[in-house]
């Protein structure tokens, strides 16, 4: 029977990217309400605590990150995206459609 020795490199390779839950997330507005950031939970099962951005996106596509209390001063499409990434590079990308009507 023959042998080898030397030295052996084993690459572990780990695919599953991050689980994020949206809780109940009001879509419809008017003009000068609110928005507060909806419950937010990211679990993974390799990483303790994934990266996680979340912003707001206006009807002329500016960006807002300070969400908590943000005034709603445009009627049109929002858009609230939650990115979480583990340490592995895998991602989940989840977006919910908030409408502001005058």
């Amino acid at each position: 029977m023959a042998t080898q020795s030397g030295e052996f490199y084993v690459v572990v390779s780990e695919d599953n990217a991050p689980v994020v839950t949206i809780d109940s997330v009001k879509t419809e507005y008017k003009v000068g309400d609110t928005f507060n950031i909806p419950s937010i939970s990211v679990t993974d099962d390799t990483t303790k605590e994934p990266n996680v951005i979340t912003y707001l996106q206006d009807p002329n596509y500016k960006v807002i990150t300070s969400l908590e209390g943000y005034k709603l001063e445009r009627a049109g499409r929002y858009v609230l995206t939650v990115y979480a990434t583990d340490e592995y590079s895998n991602y989940t990308i989840k977006k919910i459609e908030i409408f502001v009507t005058k």
